[in-house]
């Protein structure tokens, strides 16, 4: 179901069940390597500074510690989509396709591999992996705490990183904007972790929400793995 046009029902994830992920389409190869500004250079020195390292049973990936916000998603692709304009806030308005695109130009400029987390790496940190105190929510059981969502929002989204962490040190888990996972089923996709404009069930940790993979909403953006 999209997201924004009805109330999610709650189910239940497991956090070590294989996940689907869709192939993001191979665009690199249609992009011609740029030169890079030293502000650009700064940025993902930055984004590369706040990759967080979750550890696993079987090893462990990296998850930024913020959502994507409209400065990096600028330096990336040039223009900005979002519908509520600012360089801190989380980029939002971006479907899977877009995403997708984004990654592979970001890749291009950084010669790295980032990508979007699976669904079941998101929940696994979202829960605050090996180090969960088992919260409510992402990192409290006080949404307020955690989360920008209708009860505390005033109808917009906010600044990344104004919340307090969970414990691994991941902000906006539960709230802000939605996250688009990797994950793609036919033409349809998850997002995970509620929104400004949504209520607090909806930033439980487990709750997955089925979204139409062309599907744009001004609470709906993306962070990165890798």
């Amino acid at each position: 179901m999209a997201i924004g046009l009805m109330i999610l029902s709650a189910c239940s994830s497991n956090d070590n069940a294989a996940s689907t992920a869709a192939s993001a389409p191979d665009s690199t190869e249609l992009i011609s390597t740029p030169s890079v500004s030293p502000e650009k250079t700064s940025i993902f020195d930055e984004l590369a500074s706040d990759m967080v390292y979750v550890e696993t049973d079987s090893g462990g990936f990296y998850l930024c510690k913020y959502e994507v916000s409209q400065r990096l998603w600028v330096a990336v692709m040039g223009e900005n989509p979002s519908q509520m304009q600012g360089d801190d806030l989380p980029v939002e308005q971006v479907d899977w396709n877009d995403c997708q695109a984004f990654i592979a130009r970001l890749n291009v400029l950084t010669g790295k591999r980032y990508r979007l987390p699976t669904e079941a790496e998101w929940e696994y940190a979202c829960k605050g992996g090996r180090r969960s105190k088992g919260y409510q929510y992402s990192g409290s059981n006080d949404i307020d705490a955690v989360a920008w969502y209708d009860g505390n929002s005033e109808e917009h989204s906010h600044p990344v990183g104004q919340k307090q962490p969970n414990e691994l040190g991941l902000y906006d888990m539960s709230g802000n904007v939605w996250e688009w996972c990797q994950d793609m089923h036919e033409s349809t996709g998850m997002c995970r972790g509620g929104s400004w404009i949504h209520n607090a069930r909806n930033c439980d940790p487990t709750l997955p929400n089925e979204t139409p993979r062309a599907f744009k909403i001004n609470s709906l953006g993306l962070r990165l793995a890798l």
